[in-house]
């Protein structure tokens, strides 16, 4: 019988390591970065909305 298997939560429930954080705090500069692009592009849509609404007038 294999007792490393016994139970499988065990593997699963493993404690955080360095190398899980060090991902972590990359995926969220990642995501701040991303929340920044995409303000920027919703600006940029906003501005050309109004200069196509000035060229129609």
């Amino acid at each position: 019988i294999n007792t490393t298997d016994s139970n499988p939560i065990d593997n699963i429930q493993q404690p955080v390591t360095a190398h899980d954080s060090d991902e972590k705090e990359r995926l969220k500069s990642d995501l701040i970065q991303l929340k920044t692009e995409l303000q920027k592009s919703k600006e940029i849509i906003v501005r050309l909305q109004k200069s196509e609404e000035q060229m129609r007038e």
